[in-house]
């Protein structure tokens, strides 16, 4: 929710009037910030995946890599969808 609060619903609402001539590039920060809270979302579970593991809980640990490892793709997935 944070990741569309940000950006995705912000796009949707100045993109096409405020941006309309300049999009590709307001389209580009966007990215941007696509790919600075990924790196920290990102992070943050694999950290909590390693605190996870330390306590014994393989089982989620697992799960929190694996949600770090698909959820970049995923919200780009989505910005880029509502970008269209």
């Amino acid at each position: 929710m944070i990741h569309t609060g940000l950006l995705t619903e912000p796009m949707l609402v100045f993109g096409a009037g405020r941006f309309k001539s300049g999009f590709n590039r307001y389209l580009g920060h966007l990215r941007r910030g696509h790919v600075w809270f990924s790196v920290a979302a990102v992070g943050l579970l694999a950290a909590i995946g390693v605190g996870a593991s330390a306590l014994g809980k393989s089982e989620l640990a697992s799960a929190l890599y694996a949600a770090a490892g698909a959820l970049p793709f995923i919200l780009f997935l989505w910005l880029a969808r509502r970008a269209c």
